[in-house]
């Protein structure tokens, strides 16, 4: 049998994981010099950048250990997001942070609204949203920030990525501002603790992909750029000229690329996706934020989020004597429809410094703009379904697997053992036993 993966990220290097483990020959192609994929990191001005904030938080104990990843037991590093509104710095969910709200008629309007939030079926994330959050959240903090990072309107977005990733509130919540609206105490109080989808994580010096240093890449053959792939006749084009007979093909690509290599028809109004513009800058400061990461929610800055990779490792004391640190911009856009703002150095400082996310006394020393063509699949109604059907399409010979060969929002980890799975579903049709994880 003859097995070929398409992609070099997490997900394809797993799936040569399990197939190396057996003995089994295969080959990895890689369309770029480096492995990593959308978890990649590179070396800007002797820093480590990453493609967007990744952190390691996973708790699936038996894939880390399958990937050489360090265990749950080891996450050192505290979550601190932080939410910037109108000026004021909120912390997450922000429609939780009272005490940080100004205005004393927002804080009211907001807490009747939530008190008065009932749980029911939504048929789209603004329903879900609106019961979940109450009207006045919605207005204020989760429809904007939803139109500036998935660049769509949430009633055109399903609920199925949802899980853990935003906070409804609960029963026990919505008791105790019922309690400090009676109390007149609404103005003192923080009901954020324990509301965000992570608390504790871990991340590397080397930047994101270090933590997965032990991922062999003595299977792949990097700078081979699909060009086609003849299901019928199993042939794999390259744009060398070289053809490649396959048997079976494991696919961790962008779902919609391989669909045009194979020719296929594919729904693209169900089938879309963010890029994102990743602003990498290096500052001088001593009045940097500690938050790991902030979410940007007013419209006027195109900027949605803010990471600070220095934040992501446990302080020490040589760390109190740095003034150099490494932040983060994010611009997201779905190019289908729309073009990204050409931001400057200068633009990108201003939004920092007015969010109060940066001292303005700060001294950029390096600056560049990256483009990064897959950012987030939008999660869009229908979209399940288009996959559902292009999965038939493209036959049980080429087997998808991750973020983007799935087209659905994984996290890492999740992609990683898309890849365990693809690759033990090709091992046990040889007649190998595979141990499940």
């Amino acid at each position: 049998m003859t097995i070929f993966i398409l992609g070099a990220g997490i997900a394809g290097l797993t799936a040569s994981r399990i197939l190396e483990g057996q003995s089994v020959d295969h080959l990895v192609l890689e369309a770029r010099d480096r492995a990593g994929g959308h978890a990649s990191s590179d070396v800007f001005e002797g820093h480590f950048f990453d493609e967007g904030p990744h952190v390691l938080f996973s708790r699936d104990g038996s894939m880390l250990k399958f990937l050489g990843a360090p265990s749950p037991e080891s996450y050192g590093s505290l979550a601190i997001p932080v939410n910037v509104w109108r000026g004021q710095q909120l912390k997450h969910p922000p429609f939780l942070d009272f005490a940080s709200i100004s205005d004393a008629s927002i804080r009211s309007q907001l807490a009747n609204s939530l008190v008065a939030t009932e749980p029911r079926t939504s048929s789209n994330y603004l329903e879900w949203i609106q019961s979940s959050h109450g009207d006045v959240a919605a207005e204020f903090f989760t429809v904007p920030y939803t139109k500036k990072y998935w660049r769509a309107n949430p009633e055109e977005l399903d609920t199925d990525w949802i899980g853990s990733r935003v906070h409804a509130i609960s029963q026990g919540q919505k008791l105790e501002i019922q309690r400090l609206l009676q109390s007149n105490e609404l103005h003192l109080a923080d009901l954020t603790g324990g509301s965000h989808y992570l608390t504790e994580f871990t991340y590397s010096r080397n930047g994101f992909w270090g933590l997965f240093s032990s991922l062999s890449t003595r299977n792949v053959r990097f700078s081979s750029r699909v060009t086609g792939v003849d299901a019928r006749n199993k042939l794999i084009s390259l744009s060398s000229g070289e053809k490649l007979q396959y048997s079976k093909l494991i696919s961790t690509i962008p779902l919609i690329e391989l669909c045009q290599l194979m020719e296929l028809d594919f729904s693209v109004e169900s089938l879309q996706h963010t890029s994102v513009d990743l602003y990498d800058l290096i500052v001088e400061s001593r009045g940097s934020s500690p938050a790991t990461w902030g979410y940007l929610l007013d419209e006027d800055c195109p900027i949605s989020r803010v990471s600070f990779p220095d934040n992501f490792l446990p302080s020490s004391p040589s760390d109190a004597n740095r003034s150099s640190r490494r932040i983060q911009a994010e611009v997201y856009f779905n190019s289908r429809v729309e073009s990204a703002p050409d931001l400057s150095s200068q633009d990108v400082l201003a939004c920092l410094t007015d969010s109060g996310l940066l001292a303005r006394a700060s001294k950029l020393t390096a600056f560049r703009r990256r483009r990064v063509a897959y950012a987030n699949i939008i999660p869009l109604l229908g979209r399940a379904n288009a996959v559902e059907e292009l999965r038939r399409q493209i036959g049980p010979d080429i087997l998808l697997a991750g973020r983007y060969g799935s087209w659905a929002n994984l996290w890492t980890i999740e992609s990683a053992r898309e890849g365990y799975q693809a690759g033990a579903a090709v091992l046990r049709e040889m007649g190998h036993e595979v141990v499940a994880l």
